[in-house]
């Protein structure tokens, strides 16, 4: 796929309520004072972006929609690599030959194919300086799956960004979308819920467990606007 800085949003209904609510949250920065209708705005951008990309179950769950409607699904490269990491301190913490995590994680000799993957990788490459010693799961888990989501929406949204505000302006506004995705997905990883599963033998329906809670609550916010 290529790692240029992104492409043109796709069409239909679901995309145009996206580009609207890109545009609201734009112009909610002019004031920058206003915090909490920044957030507010951001949610509902990152909710109308689960809505467009099949809803919370489906990007989870890897599912894409083909020409003909039909969802092939193959497992998120998100919840692979999250699955990977939970394994890995699973490993460290019950004494067994546990590894570190690093971009080995990935396939090292295989470029992104997909967003899906570019995404993964990038979040990936974010979190090894805070992640390489590090052993609280649920704030890794947190910090990757935002991560990878702000990657994510950025590769689709970056060319509508910079047609409304130009290239110096849209940098520091996707900053600011990247502080909110991964404040919200850090804290909506509950230490329980990681804690209760089993990392060396469930991992990857552990990780579409947890990747589904954040894209269900990213989906549930700011219902009242409708």
């Amino acid at each position: 796929m290529g790692t240029s800085s992104g492409y043109d949003m796709p069409k239909g209904e679901q995309w145009r309520e996206l580009r609207d609510d890109v545009d609201k949250f734009l112009k909610s920065l002019l004031d920058e004072a206003a915090k909490k209708l920044i957030d507010e705005a951001a949610k509902d951008m990152f909710r109308s972006y689960v809505r467009a990309n099949g809803g919370a179950e489906s990007m989870a769950r890897g599912e894409v929609p083909d020409a003909d409607g039909r969802k092939a699904k193959t497992p998120s490269a998100a919840c692979v690599v999250s699955a990977k990491i939970g394994r890995v301190l699973a490993s460290a913490t019950s004494g067994s030959s546990g590894g570190r995590i690093s971009i080995d994680l990935l396939e090292p000799t295989q470029p992104a194919r997909t967003l899906d993957e570019y995404a993964a990788r990038q979040a990936l490459l974010d979190i090894l300086d805070v992640s390489q010693d590090a052993t609280d799961l649920s704030e890794i888990l947190g910090k990757f799956l935002g991560a990878y989501l702000y990657h994510r929406f950025r590769r689709d949204s970056y060319e509508l960004c910079v047609e409304k505000q130009g290239v110096q302006q849209a940098a520091l506004s996707l900053e600011r979308v990247r502080r909110f995705i991964e404040d919200f997905a850090s804290a909506k990883v509950a230490t329980e819920m990681v804690a209760a599963g089993d990392w060396e033998r469930n991992s990857l329906p552990l990780s579409e467990q947890i990747f589904k809670h954040i894209l269900e609550g990213l989906d549930e916010q700011n219902e009242d606007r409708h």
